[in-house]
């Protein structure tokens, strides 16, 4: 029997995964600054209020994202994990693009 303890290789997220989590969030102001630019529709998030502008928006986002500037630094967030937070934040630009086109098509501009 082996009495060494078995280690597993956990690979760490990426330069190309950060590049795009960090886009996506940028992505995610901007569509959300442009869709509230209509009169149907309202930020769903509650701490953000119905209509943020956008040094809200920036504000919000680098609170809560700064513990991930910290984890990038240090190289913690596995790479698996990395795609899960870039998969959800890809489908909330999505709905976002989606809310934002279907407004400029039935709403009337502020």
């Amino acid at each position: 029997t082996n009495i060494l303890p078995e280690f597993e290789f956990i690979e760490i997220a990426n330069d190309g995964q950060w590049y795009v989590f960090w886009t996506i969030q940028a992505l995610d102001v901007y569509s959300t600054y442009r869709g509230l630019k209509y009169t149907c529709v309202r930020e769903g998030n509650p701490l953000l209020g119905e209509r943020p502008g956008i040094p809200r928006l920036v504000t919000h986002k680098t609170i809560f994202l700064y513990p991930f500037s910290v984890w990038q630094a240090e190289g913690v967030i596995p790479k698996d994990e990395m795609t899960v937070y870039n998969i959800w934040g890809s489908t909330i630009i999505h709905n976002n693009y989606t809310v934002w086109n279907r407004a400029r098509k039935v709403c009337r501009r502020l």
